[in-house]
């Protein structure tokens, strides 16, 4: 959403969570879209006002330790920031009919870079 144009209330009311049904219809708030979700807002610098089932995701207890895709998303900026993004990534962009991947590559590296942010500021280690 950086540098978006998009009204706020025309991202709000959407449903980007996978787990939604099963939550009752709520955001779950630890799901890679969920996350997603949530660091776009951060990074955009708008409230974002949807209500999550998991609205701390630093908690460490029985509850929480099991949170699978947040604990996914810190492995893989951790390994990014030890290895690099080209070995992460590895030959997932490759493609003949993609003959220069470093437009993918911003984007993948945005993103992540987002996620980053969102996990440090939420105290996810």
């Amino acid at each position: 959403m950086r540098g978006s144009s998009v009204p706020r209330q025309a991202c709000t009311p959407y449903t980007s969570c996978g787990r939604y049904a099963r939550n009752g219809f709520r955001h779950c708030g630890r799901c890679v879209p969920c996350l997603i979700r949530r660091a776009s807002f951060l990074a955009w610098k708008k409230a974002d006002k949807t209500v999550y089932v998991y609205e701390d995701l630093s908690k460490d207890d029985g509850d929480h330790a099991g949170f699978d895709d947040v604990r996914s998303a810190a492995m893989a900026i951790a390994a990014i920031q030890s290895d690099g993004l080209d070995r992460w990534l590895g030959s997932s962009l490759s493609s003949r009919r993609i003959a220069d991947t470093t437009p993918y590559k911003q984007v993948v590296a945005s993103g992540l870079d987002e996620l980053r942010v969102f996990l440090r500021d939420t105290g996810v280690k």
